[in-house]
């Protein structure tokens, strides 16, 4: 039996059948009814420019509780670039898009959701290793 505190982990693949082979992963991340999903970008694909797709996509796999979602652009700009972790904040009107907001994520503690800030972290545990929260 699980801790209710345990992380349920599951993992999707998304991929869009555009003029490029295009293919975002999401990490979907549900504790208790709370989902925090990351995006995670290729190294030769901006998100940005399928920001459609992306939200039709979104809207797929959870989406009655948050608008948001989080961006990690580290493997198309790099670590090395100042910013590469976003938070999209996805604008809706009569269920339609029609704004994304992009909030740079330059410091993990200043995430102020501490359920997504503990995400967060454990996403990038994963991926880079050893990783100090500041």
């Amino acid at each position: 039996m699980r801790s209710q505190h345990e992380f349920i982990f599951k993992k999707e693949c998304i991929f869009e059948q555009n003029t490029d082979n295009i293919d975002f992963e999401f990490y979907i991340y549900n504790i208790n009814g709370i989902v925090t999903v990351i995006l995670e970008a290729n190294k030769y694909d901006d998100p940005a420019d399928y920001l459609e797709q992306i939200y039709n996509k979104f809207r797929d796999i959870n989406f009655t509780k948050t608008n948001y979602i989080y961006v990690d652009l580290s493997n198309y700009y790099g670590v090395n670039c100042k910013y590469w972790l976003y938070k999209w904040s996805f604008i809706e009107e009569n269920n339609q898009l029609v704004d994304v907001e992009f909030e740079p994520i330059l410091y993990i503690n200043k995430i102020t959701n501490e359920f997504d800030k503990q995400v967060i972290c454990e996403y990038l545990q994963k991926k880079f290793g050893k990783f100090k929260n500041n």
